[in-house]
């Protein structure tokens, strides 16, 4: 499944549309992005959200779904919350959207 066809899904499952289309929505390589699975930026004065994510990661569903909780709660913060919200949301994605597993570049 493409990227962008996994965030289109995702949105619809769980947000019900209500996430911005993202401006960019990319895998990039581990020079790019050494420390990190995924990156969000979603702040002034991008007027949509930029979220990327590692090509040396391969549970790319999961940090998708991380990436997105990112656009949806800007003010949650990483912690134990947080890490259940991305646990449930992935288990709901990986019961009703087939091939996100399988995630890929455009």
């Amino acid at each position: 499944m493409r990227l962008a066809t996994a965030y289109k899904r995702v949105n619809t499952l769980i947000w019900h549309d209500r996430l911005p289309e993202p401006g960019v929505l990319k895998f990039v390589d581990n020079e790019t992005l050494p420390t990190d699975y995924g990156m969000t930026v979603h702040a002034v004065p991008f007027a949509k959200p930029i979220i990327v994510l590692n090509k040396r990661d391969k549970g790319y569903d999961k940090t998708l779904i991380h990436e997105m909780l990112h656009v949806a709660e800007p003010e949650l913060n990483h912690g134990a919350l947080f890490e259940i919200l991305v646990r449930r949301y992935l288990r709901l994605a990986r019961k009703n959207i087939r091939g996100l597993k399988k995630i890929h570049e455009d």
